[in-house]
């Protein structure tokens, strides 16, 4: 008896490519990934919410990622893993927030980091979240807060970053 191995594609509505199978029969989904971070330092004012600007990708297997504006943007309608890391800087503040804005509006709050002891130096905080997105015009950004002084956000692809990939659909 004798197979026929078939290479083929499902395509969604928009006519673009969701999954591949492969000639051994393997589902290939279309990957949609990235990874983007900050370059360099960035001030935080004390008590306001501020947009972190990630602007320096490591990848983007689909173009979805918008270094110049540091938000995804995702054409794929789905399920997210969010990720993100913010490394502080001379820890004179006594608290440190992340948040995860989706569409320019508070989403979930993320890693949260308080102290009394004002001579803690530099720390590091990372978050996740599972969210979906629609795949035309939901976005996500990442905003960081501090309370007390001023505080810097460093750069470093190692220790700021934000990521995100598709889940499933």
């Amino acid at each position: 008896m004798s197979s026929i191995l078939k290479v083929d594609t499902i395509q969604n509505t928009g006519g673009t490519t969701g999954l591949t199978i492969d000639s051994n029969g393997f589902v290939l989904p279309k990957a949609v990934a990235f990874s983007a971070f900050k370059s360099g330092t960035q001030s935080i004012s004390a008590s306001t919410w501020t947009k972190i600007t990630f602007n320096t990708e490591d990848f983007d297997t689909a173009s979805q990622y918008d270094h110049s504006n540091s938000k995804f943007q995702p054409t794929i309608a789905g399920y997210y893993q969010i990720n993100a890391s913010l490394a502080w800087l001379a820890g004179a503040s006594t608290a440190a927030l992340t948040r995860f804005y989706k569409n320019g509006s508070h989403y979930k709050n993320g890693a949260y980091i308080y102290h009394s002891d004002q001579s803690l130096d530099d720390y590091q905080v990372e978050s996740s979240v599972l969210v979906y997105m629609n795949g035309s015009s939901d976005y996500f950004e990442i905003y960081g807060y501090n309370i007390g002084t001023s505080n810097t956000i460093s750069g470093g692809g190692e220790i700021s970053y934000f990521q995100g990939f598709l889940v499933g659909v």
